[in-house]
C-alpha cells in the first residue's frame, strides 16, 4: 500500500473548488483531502439519487409535472485521480430540478442539480502547517466537515481556533479587575495584546473576529464567500507563524533591516558536498 503521507502537496485554495452545486457529469474540481494532488471523481455506477418523500407526495397530488417542486437526496463514492493515492471519499446531499436557460426564449428544458452537504473524509479547505499545534488545528479540521452544512457553525469553530492560537503564542486569557478578581478577556482585547513580532497580523485577526461574530452571536446570514474569505486570512496567519519558509523570510527581513542593505544568502556559505 502506498504511503500517501509522503506524497502530499501544497495547494492554493481555489474558491470554485468549494462550490457545492453540480450536475451529474459536471462536478466541481474537488481536491482529494488525503494527498491534496488529485481530483475527486464519482466512481462509475456509484452515484445514486432518488426523490424524497415530500417530492413524491407532491407528484401524486398534482395534475401535471411541476419541476420546481421536485427534490432529491443523493449519495455516491468518489475516487482520487492520483495513482499514488486513490483515496475513496463518500459524498451525500440534496438535489433539485433547475431550468436550463437558452438564447432561444421559446426553448425550455430542465436538468437535475445537486448540492453536496457532506464529505467523509472532509475536503481540506486550507493548508495547515505541520508544526501548527493540535489545539489550533483540531477546531479548523472540524470546521471543514461543517462548511457545506452550516456556515455559522464553521465560523464558530474558526473563531475557537483563533482563541487557541492566541493562547499558544503567549497572549493572556485573563486580566484582573479593580477588585483583583480574574476576568476572561474578550477576543478583541486579546488580539490587541498581540506580541510586537505578530503586530502585522492584527488587522487580519480582527477581520476574522468580526466575521466570526456573525457565526457566534448574530442572526445575520453568512455566505460561502464570507467563510472562504475568513479561511484565506486564517491560512495566511498560520503560514506566517508556523511555516518554516515564512519564519525564514521574516528572519531574513530583520537581518536586512538591521544592516539597512542586502545580506549574503545563508545558502551561499554552505560548503559544497565533495564529488564522490
Amino acid at each position: 500500500m502506498t504511503d500517501t503521507n509522503q506524497t502530499k502537496y501544497y495547494y492554493v485554495m481555489n474558491k470554485k473548488t468549494f462550490i457545492s452545486s453540480f450536475s451529474e457529469g459536471q462536478q466541481p474540481p474537488w481536491i482529494c483531502p488525503t494527498c491534496l494532488a488529485g481530483n475527486l471523481h464519482f466512481i462509475k455506477n456509484n452515484f445514486l439519487h432518488k426523490e424524497d418523500f415530500r417530492s413524491r407526495k407532491n407528484s401524486e397530488e398534482e395534475d401535471q409535472f411541476d419541476p420546481s417542486r421536485v427534490t432529491y437526496v443523493f449519495s455516491g463514492l468518489l475516487r482520487c485521480t492520483n495513482d499514488q493515492c486513490r483515496e475513496i471519499v463518500s459524498c451525500s446531499g440534496t438535489g433539485t430540478v433547475e431550468p436550463i436557460i437558452f438564447e432561444d426564449e421559446f426553448k425550455q428544458d430542465y436538468q437535475d442539480n445537486f448540492h453536496a452537504k457532506y464529505f467523509e473524509p472532509p475536503l481540506r479547505i486550507i493548508n495547515i502547517p505541520t508544526s501548527c499545534p493540535q489545539e489550533v488545528s483540531a477546531p479548523l479540521e472540524e470546521s471543514f466537515s461543517m462548511y457545506f452544512i452550516s456556515p455559522k457553525a464553521t465560523l464558530n469553530n474558526v473563531r475557537i481556533a483563533i482563541e487557541q492560537l492566541l493562547t499558544k503564542i503567549g497572549v493572556k486569557r485573563y486580566s484582573l479587575n479593580k477588585k483583583r478578581k480574574r476576568i476572561l478577556l474578550m477576543l478583541h482585547d486579546r488580539i490587541k495584546l498581540l506580541p510586537v513580532k505578530y503586530d502585522h497580523l492584527k488587522d487580519q485577526m480582527l477581520a476574522v473576529k468580526w466575521i466570526g461574530n456573525v457565526g457566534s452571536h448574530s442572526h445575520e446570514d453568512v455566505s460561502s464567500d464570507n467563510v472562504l474569505d475568513t479561511y484565506e486570512m486564517v491560512e495566511n496567519i498560520l503560514q506566517e507563524i508556523y511555516s518554516p519558509k515564512a519564519k525564514a523570510l521574516n528572519q531574513r527581513a530583520k537581518k536586512i533591516n538591521k544592516k539597512k542593505g542586502p545580506v549574503n544568502s545563508s545558502t551561499s556559505h554552505k560548503k559544497k558536498r565533495p564529488t564522490p
